[in-house]
């Protein structure tokens, strides 16, 4: 009777994690003549998206910080298609500048799918970027914006762009505060680790929602966003830095794998976004298991202040 128990307990699990896993993208292109320009493919969903994008004749731009790890991805993309390497850190915005410089020198025309994949979660403590942004709203949403912007011509050369911003459920967790924007009140808080610091992920996340839902009435490019789902990535590097969290984690690793998707289950609502025909696509959408949802808290009022708010701050930066 215990062994039926047993198997019946693991069954049980199992379907689980199934249903966990959430949508998958049935949509495969010919993509040849297209051109993808994604951010953060050195490694997890980002290099899973490139991979398969890839075996669809795109040519892919990776563009990456850790240029050892792109490197490998950018040998594997060789095989398949056509593929380029920018080193990009997104945490500096002079980088952001000179990765959009490095494409230039590629001599490619045009982008026909912008996806900006790459992000930062949960430092252990209160970090800053380059020019002094809460670490994960500078790089998430400031490196990210810019970015989309100084390739704004590139986008609309193509036919049809779109831009794919990845975001994630934890914008529910989002407290927007413009006369605060970096939570520096929080910075030296106790709970920066736990409360704040998921607050300040949740802000950046936010801010990738609001910022496709306004690219299109500023430039005519139809923008949309995602909620990949728990992925096991690299993203929790900095959680499993913490000796104390890393024990933790290394406990609940068994329910952990069950509730989560691995890199290419995770890539799926990207890949139904960058695929989906032009003409479905909702314009500023946010999707989840490769369907449309309803984002908390965003609207276009919103969108609208965090555009103004962001295209002050980054002036300095978008002047020739």
């Amino acid at each position: 009777m215990c062994i039926f128990c047993i198997l019946g307990i693991a069954i049980f699990l199992w379907l689980l994690h199934i249903y966990m896993t959430g949508g998958v993208c049935k949509i495969k292109k010919n993509l040849s003549g297209k051109v993808v320009f994604i951010t953060g493919a050195n490694t997890g969903i980002g290099k899973e998206t490139a991979l398969q994008l890839g075996t669809m004749g795109a040519t892919i731009v990776i563009a990456c910080r850790d240029t050892i790890k792109g490197q490998a991805v950018l040998d594997e993309l060789n095989k398949l298609t056509k593929a380029f390497m920018i080193k990009l850190d997104l945490s500096c915005l002079n980088s952001v500048k000179q990765s959009v410089e490095d494409f230039k020198k590629l001599n490619i025309p045009q982008i026909d799918i912008l996806i900006n994949n790459a992000g930062v979660m949960a430092p252990q403590t209160y970090k800053t970027t380059k020019q002094s942004y809460e670490l994960q709203f500078g790089t998430n949403h400031l490196g990210h914006f810019l970015l989309t912007e100084l390739l704004v011509p590139y986008l609309k050369v193509a036919q049809q762009s779109r831009l794919v911003n990845v975001a994630s459920l934890a914008h529910k967790h989002s407290k927007l505060d413009f006369q605060d924007i970096n939570c520096s009140q929080y910075a030296n808080s106790k709970l920066w680790p736990i409360k704040y610091n998921l607050q300040a992920y949740g802000n950046s996340k936010l801010c990738n929602i609001l910022h496709a839902m306004e690219v299109s009435k500023r430039h005519g490019i139809k923008g949309c966003s995602l909620h990949p789902g728990v992925v096991r990535t690299e993203l929790v590097r900095e959680i499993v830095g913490n000796p104390i969290l890393n024990i933790v984690f290394k406990l609940v690793t068994p329910i952990y794998f069950i509730f989560t998707k691995s890199c290419l289950q995770g890539a799926q609502t990207t890949l139904q976004c960058a695929l989906e025909d032009y003409d479905k696509l909702v314009d500023g959408g946010y999707y989840s298991d490769c369907k449309i949802k309803q984002p908390l808290f965003a609207n276009k009022q919103l969108a609208e202040k965090l555009w103004e708010f962001s295209t002050e701050k980054l002036k300095p930066y978008l002047q020739k």
